[in-house]
């Protein structure tokens, strides 16, 4: 994790699920790539993250509990999700 940027392939499909690390992932295992690459606003990258930090992408999926984005983004420009009409109300310190 020291270089900080995400590789891309466009000649590859774009995956709205699964895209988060693919080409890096498939480069470690000597496999070809079968996506684009990149981050999907609406995919659950967190899960991707823990799951290589914890075990490598050799096991089970490790989860965060959230699975989604309260509000998705849109799938136009410029994909920006509506605002939540009744957002909770700030809980105090404890």
């Amino acid at each position: 994790m020291l270089a900080d940027f995400l590789v891309l392939d466009v000649a590859k499909p774009y995956a709205e699920q699964g895209s988060f690390l693919e080409i890096e992932l498939a480069a470690r295992r000597g496999e070809p790539h079968r996506t684009c690459g990149g981050r999907a606003l609406n995919d659950d990258v967190m899960d991707t993250i823990f799951t290589l930090l914890v075990n490598a992408g050799n096991g089970p999926v490790i989860r965060d509990g959230v699975d989604q984005a309260t509000r998705p983004a849109s799938r136009a420009f410029p994909y920006l999700a509506p605002p939540n009409p009744d957002p909770p109300e700030a809980l105090g310190h404890v």
